[in-house]
């Protein structure tokens, strides 16, 4: 099941309970994703893949993000999953992820975290930008 929450697009299985360690992070042009998504839904809803997610980076007012390239993540329940890397690899994704585990996440979300900090600071950039226009 595909929904959109703000600047990401995600694919979701409510019946897949799987225990979620890490992710893979995949790093590539917009219209990739576009075109493999789809097919990654139904890797999820088939129960390959746990969860998945991607943000094209279209929408810079509700995206401060603090990344600059759309990028992927496949939430994983082992860290570098062959199976998974096999998958993506046959249907067209055949970029080198990076691997994070879930504690490194909330760590850099958490409220010192160095991802919380840089989105905060490329939110308040976005506000000066759209006072001076």
């Amino acid at each position: 099941m595909i929904k959109k929450d703000g600047a990401w697009i995600w694919s979701i299985n409510p019946e897949n309970r799987q225990l979620i360690v890490g992710k893979l992070i995949y790093e590539a042009p917009a219209s990739k994703l576009d075109e493999v998504f789809p097919k990654i839904d139904e890797l999820v809803n088939q129960g390959k893949i746990i969860r998945a997610k991607y943000n094209p980076k279209r929408n810079l007012e509700i995206d401060h993000l603090p990344f600059n390239k759309p990028c992927l993540i496949i939430y994983s329940e082992e860290k570098g999953s062959p199976q998974i890397r096999d998958e993506l690899v046959s249907i067209g994704l055949d970029y080198t992820p990076t691997w994070k585990y879930e504690w490194q996440t909330r760590i850099d979300w958490g409220e010192k975290g160095m991802l919380r900090k840089e989105s905060q600071r490329q939110r308040n950039l976005w506000e000066i930008m759209k006072k001076t226009e």
